[in-house]
């Protein structure tokens, strides 16, 4: 909505942004949906605190600014009383660069500062630009609310102004979602989250507090004589005279620069303190986010000094930048030689793109030898220029630093902010680690893989670092086949894969391997599991029935070596097995001491398109039932198939061609002559089999797939066969008498009680986890 007032030597038009208070109804953002916040931001536009761009985008990635954040945290908190604030007059304005003309963000800066939630900076300034903090935005936040501190603002010997704030009880359910750091940027849809989740009631914004607002920027807009030489009313400088091309122009505008002069935030990452060996490599010393707003800019000079210690113990420099926005610096960018304990990047060109973050890392190796002590690296603040950035569109320099929240040293605005921590301190000490990997004791059985399939695990591996915590970095299997798509990656009681295995990871491309790049850290001095199970082709994509797989990983020590990985303290990279007995940081496959590799091989699995998958008890009568006489139906077992989608020729079923029930007639006896097998669904439909008389017997019924009886199993279906006979005595002497039928030596690849075949291949075992299943248990004392 536009709205312009007449006044003297031109029109002045101005633009209230529907942002400020258009109810939520009318708007939809078409990049918060699938967001991390987008509860929180879609409950803020409902309200009507928020909206968005003209584009129908939110932009919740992007950094947000102090004026930005202040509107909506006052809307939240206050509503329409947000609007009330005003300007002094001109000659003392809320804040000293606030111009005559109003600003949409002014009045709730004003209400701001005169509610004591801000004071603006030393020099009397709001900035309105500059970027907010995690902790600058809690402080605001918890002000507006009046929350509760747990402590008093610490005096200003104490360490930290913001600690109060970051402990408030509030602030616990903001780091919920929000990574505790006090110093990063927020960005809009953390500014949404932030609000949210301080759990306070969040104000109602309706649109006729737009018009109020619109009220309130024509009345401080009032007519006002250009070229007396008095800022008034409605303008942006007035110069005495009516001239152009002196900076204030002929209407009493400041003469608009082509593009905003760029603002450069740097905030370092915290990190830890670190213990490495000599010969350590790209260790990370140092990082850093850097976001630009207003336009894109680029850094062009970086300058670091030691914190403890020397620079002297460390080599190869060398800075990394995040080139591809997945917030790991992997790109090298420049080297540098240590000199007077200093260093200095000069002439590069790290690129930073308005409203996104760049992550940057200073890294270097460790002195192989000699007496290498512990030391550190920080920025040399001592360097008024130790950042140097340029705009990217105009080519401005970007001058003056504000280091900490402290004053800027310039008389003019310092276009660059940078925040730190405390810097990584290295220390010494310790070998380099080695790296067993052997088969897991829990044994892992033969399986049947259901092409089109998860599979279960094939292989489970056991992973033990000594001296210090190894990150493996790839992983390469071998013994599969072109039935097998991938291998995932599960650690012990997971629910999702850890990595993917393909054939085109591998740095050679060989039949039957598959490779993974992993970042897994192996605790020093932990045996870590992995399982391994196989992603199978359905019969349309290469799944061929009978495939036999067993997975392995290889002895060799170059090519697709089985495993390679590096030290954490150390940051080495582990060597293959040299054959010594002698541990010196290398990988061992297939021993648990140090000695010559061996190929570490699974159990082989056979691939089927079709599969059992469970065997259970059917028959009705419970366990207890006295023995029967005459003709019994005495065992009946449901098969149940697994659902697939192997339909090359149709689906696949289950056939089953073969039974070989185990019984125990213990005091009872049958006629050897009367077994049957039936379905229950037509019992009049029987097939004859072979069985004993008395005592422990099988009972084999064979041929049934050209049998009468339907023995088919349908994917994903059922059915329930019973064995019948007739027992001629149920005590053959005195004493109990028990007869119970069952399966078993199942699950055994070598073989089993039944032959049955997925309608291309037979398979004489079966894979469903049990190895024996019984039918009623029938006694009779």
């Amino acid at each position: 909505m536009v709205y312009c007032v007449s006044m003297q030597k031109r029109f002045v038009c101005m633009a209230v942004l529907l942002v400020l208070c258009t109810p939520a109804y009318a708007v939809v953002l078409r990049d918060v949906p699938a967001h991390t916040y987008a509860d929180s931001i879609e409950q803020l536009v409902e309200q009507g605190i928020i909206q968005g761009y003209a584009d129908g985008t939110f932009r919740p990635n992007q950094p947000i600014n102090r004026a930005e954040f202040l509107k909506i945290l006052m809307l939240a908190v206050y509503g329409k009383e947000s609007f009330e604030g005003t300007q002094e007059q001109s000659s003392s304005p809320c804040f000293a660069d606030f111009y005559a003309t109003a600003q949409w963000f002014y009045s709730h800066a004003c209400t701001a500062k005169q509610r004591g939630i801000i004071n603006g900076y030393p020099d009397g300034t709001f900035r309105g630009e500059a970027t907010v903090n995690l902790a600058e935005a809690l402080k605001m936040s918890l002000l507006a609310w009046d929350l509760p501190l747990r402590r008093s603002p610490p005096e200003a010997d104490e360490a930290e102004w913001y600690d109060p704030y970051m402990d408030a009880e509030a602030s616990g359910e903001v780091f919920r979602t929000i990574k505790r750091e006090p110093a990063a940027l927020l960005t809009r849809g953390e500014a949404a989250e932030l609000l949210i989740r301080l759990g306070q009631p969040i104000q109602t914004v309706r649109a006729d507090a737009l018009e109020q607002q619109v009220q309130i920027l024509i009345q401080k807009n009032a007519p006002a004589i250009c070229g007396n030489g008095t800022v008034e009313r409605g303008e942006e400088c007035d110069d005495g005279n009516t001239e152009n091309d002196d900076g204030c122009s002929e209407i009493c505008v400041v003469v608009p620069e082509p593009v905003r002069h760029g603002f450069l935030a740097i905030a370092q990452r915290p990190m830890g303190a670190l213990s490495v060996t000599k010969g350590a490599k790209n260790v990370p010393l140092l990082a850093f986010d850097a976001g630009a707003s207003r336009q894109s800019a680029y850094i062009t000079q970086l300058k670091f000094s030691a914190a403890v210690g020397s620079l002297a113990h460390g080599t190869n420099y060398t800075l990394y930048v995040d080139a591809d926005g997945d917030d790991i610096a992997e790109k090298k960018l420049a080297t540098a030689v240590p000199q007077n304990n200093k260093l200095t990047f000069s002439q590069i060109s790290i690129f930073v793109k308005e409203g996104y973050y760049t992550r940057v890392e200073l890294r270097g190796d460790v002195q192989t030898s000699g007496d290498v002590q512990s030391f550190s690296v920080e920025f040399d603040a001592s360097a008024s220029n130790f950042v140097v950035g340029v705009d990217a569109e105009d080519g401005r320099d970007m001058v003056g630093i504000e280091l900490n929240g402290a004053d800027c040293t310039l008389s003019s605005i310092c276009w660059i902010q940078v925040h730190t921590e405390d810097p990584r301190l290295l220390s010494f000490g310790g070998t380099q680690g080695s790296l067993f990997v052997t088969k897991d004791t829990t044994p892992v059985r033969s399986r049947q893989l259901l092409a089109g399939a998860l599979s279960d695990v094939l292989l489970a591996l056991e992973f033990l670092p000594t001296e210090e915590d190894v990150e493996m970095t790839k992983l390469s299997i071998g013994g599969g086949s072109a039935s097998i798509d991938s291998l995932e990656l599960y650690t012990e009681g997971a629910s999702s894969s850890l990595a993917v295995a393909r054939k085109t990871v591998c740095n050679t491309v060989t039949t039957g391997t598959f490779c993974a790049d992993l970042h897994l850290v192996l605790p020093k001095d932990k045996k870590t599991r992995l399982l391994v199970r196989a992603r199978v082709n359905a019969d349309t994509a290469g799944g061929t029935s009978g495939d036999a797989i067993a997975l392995s990983l290889t002895s060799s020590t170059a090519g697709n070596v089985a495993v390679e990985a590096t030290g954490q303290a150390s940051q080495l990279d582990l060597n293959q097995n040299d054959g010594n007995s002698t541990a010196e940081g290398e990988i061992f496959i297939g021993t648990s001491t140090a000695s010559a590799n061996v190929t570490l091989t699974g159990e082989t699995h056979d691939v089927v398109l079709a599969k059992i998958a469970s065997i259970t008890n059917a028959h009705t009568d419970p366990d207890g039932t006295s023995v029967p006489s005459g003709e019994t139906t005495f065992a009946r077992f449901r098969f149940t198939a697994s659902p697939h989608l192997n339909s090359a020729g149709g689906l696949n079923d289950v056939v089953l061609d073969s039974l070989a029930f185990s019984i125990s007639a213990t005091n009872v006896q049958f006629n050897s002559a009367s077994f049957l097998l039936l379905n229950i669904l037509d019992q009049t439909v029987t097939a004859s089999c072979t069985g004993g008389t008395t005592g422990a017997f099988t009972v084999t019924c064979s041929g049934l797939e050209n049998a009468s009886v339907n023995t088919v199993i349908p994917q994903g279906e059922s059915i329930e066969l019973a064995l019948r006979g007739t027992v001629t005595n149920t005590q053959v002497s005195n004493g109990t008498s028990t007869l119970q039928a069952q399966l078993q030596g199942l699950g055994s690849r070598s073989g089993g009680p039944i032959t049955w075949n997925d309608e291309v291949l037979s398979f004489q075992w079966v894979d469903i986890g049990n190895s024996s299943v019984k039918s009623v248990l029938y006694r009779t004392f």
